[in-house]
């Protein structure tokens, strides 16, 4: 079993705080409010780090459909780490299943 699985729930719980410190630095940003740039750095950069590390994951475990959940993850890559973070269990190919 890999480490991954074991950290679900705090890696779910980092992208929901991401997904709203992003929210929040959107709303900062149209309504011309201070700290919407930091904001908006502090939620990418976050992002860019959980995408990376899903990304790494979905490269070396053997999860089925693995090219779709890459695309998808590179157009919304918050939203698609979160299911998969939760979904990732279901997808591993097991050998049993080639038998």
């Amino acid at each position: 079993m890999n480490k991954f699985s074991h950290y679900k729930f705090i890696i779910a719980g980092i992208i929901i705080v991401m997904l709203t410190i992003a929210v929040i630095g959107a709303l900062f940003k149209i309504m011309h409010w201070p700290y919407a740039n930091e904001t908006l750095i502090i939620a990418m950069s976050g992002g860019i780090v959980l995408f990376l590390a899903i990304l790494y994951d979905m490269i070396v475990s053997p999860i089925r459909k693995k090219a779709i959940w890459i695309i998808t993850l590179c157009f919304a890559p918050l939203l698609v780490g979160l299911l998969y973070t939760f979904l990732r269990n279901d997808m591993l190919e097991s050998h049993s299943d080639l038998q």
